[in-house]
């Protein structure tokens, strides 16, 4: 197959759970013998296309903010819509897309309508109106529609937990319109990864409010208030940096907390989590939370949050591989010093779980998914 998979952010320039899975599903496709070429924004230096590890990457417009503030910008998302109408001058048999940030779905859908593909869509996490409404306010009423209409877009659509295919069920999205395809996790690389100086804490992710980093800093003065000094290593870049480094300080932690900026090396990310004594995502919002698959493997337990649109909780044996709590600075602080008065072998209770997540039976689903979207008989062929 031909695949034209369309992204606006993209790896290793842009990271979180979205960029690791495309960077891996691709990967895989490429290995199958498929060709992808990766549409997204001009995120490298030079010409506007380049090849890296046999996938093809366009840029289709130059490098915009993804944020504006501590939120999605509507101009990078009406520019990135416009410039995806430019797809169709070229030639594949499926079109791949995330979901986010949903106004590409748009002329996308029309592109695949005129160049005869289907519309493939990969939803990672289905927000709703009332998550909508905190999110922006009045203007959530018009975000929620359009995420409706995105969703009656795609001819199939991908989701990487059951939770969020059972979701979109429940929103009026048909059935068998919606599969579910489960990330996979890099054992090899992990175990190969040679354990470092890690900290007490450990956080991996996406310097945005719904992570729960401000609330993690307010746990660690709460228990720095009972007497439990612990350090605390914040790995990830966002939005939200300058402010949750300012909130350190405001609460006294500037010796015990290290902002450790974006690691290029994924391998020093994984010798950190064997070197660290807790994994914390104290997120509210995880449509998967491969970060925390991730910290098991590395022998990590891992401290999350019991919130309805956390998905991530679900991957935590409660007791065995770490600890789900409130998402309340004083639950997440009981949950730490109860995590660090507690040894415990995660790797021996974390095996049946890892052993779910491969990348290569990622692949093999994901194409399978491809043809089920087009048929084989309408493969164009190289």
């Amino acid at each position: 197959m031909r695949v034209a998979v369309v992204s606006d952010a993209v790896f290793p320039y842009h990271t979180g759970g979205k960029e690791t899975r495309y960077r891996h599903i691709v990967a895989q496709l490429c290995d199958q013998g498929h060709h992808v070429t990766v549409y997204t924004m001009h995120w490298w230096p030079g010409a506007k296309t380049k090849t890296t590890d046999g996938v093809e990457y366009r840029a289709i417009m130059g490098r915009a903010p993804l944020y504006k503030g501590s939120r999605r910008s509507i101009s990078e998302a009406v520019r990135f819509a416009l410039a995806c109408f430019q797809l169709v001058r070229y030639r594949y048999d499926v079109i791949e897309a995330d979901h986010m940030p949903y106004l590409q779905l748009v002329p996308l859908r029309l592109v695949a309508a005129v160049r005869r593909v289907p519309l493939v869509v990969t939803w990672h996490e289905l927000w709703g109106p009332e998550y909508w409404r905190k999110y922006l306010g009045r203007l959530g009423v018009i975000a929620a529609a359009i995420e409706r209409l995105a969703t009656v877009l795609p001819r199939l659509i991908i989701t990487d937990s059951p939770e969020t295919r059972d979701r979109l069920i429940r929103g009026g999205v048909p059935a068998d319109k919606v599969i579910t395809v489960a990330p996979g996790v890099d054992l090899d690389t992990i175990a190969a990864a040679p354990p470092s100086a890690g900290y007490d804490l450990l956080f991996a992710g996406r310097l945005i409010a719904h992570k729960g980093v401000a609330m993690a800093l307010e746990a660690v003065q709460l228990l720095q208030q009972r007497g439990i000094s612990c350090t605390f290593g914040i790995v990830g870049v966002g939005p939200e940096a300058d402010r949750l480094k300012q909130q350190s300080e405001a609460l006294g932690l500037g010796g015990q907390v290290a902002f450790l900026g974006y690691l290029e090396d994924e391998v020093a990310l994984f010798s950190l989590m064997k070197g660290s004594r807790l994994f914390l995502l104290p997120s509210i919002r995880e449509g998967f939370g491969l970060a925390v698959v991730e910290a098991l493997a590395a022998g990590a337990p891992t401290i999350t949050v019991n919130h309805a649109d956390n998905y991530a909780q679900r991957l935590v044996v409660e007791g065995e591989t770490g600890w789900v709590c409130d998402p309340t600075a004083t639950s997440l602080a009981d949950a730490i010093a109860k995590g660090l008065s507690t040894p415990m072998d995660v790797r021996a209770y974390a095996a049946p779980l890892l052993a779910q997540y491969r990348w290569e039976e990622a692949g093999a689903q994901t194409a399978k998914a491809y043809l089920r979207a087009i048929g084989a008989e309408h493969v164009q062929g190289p």
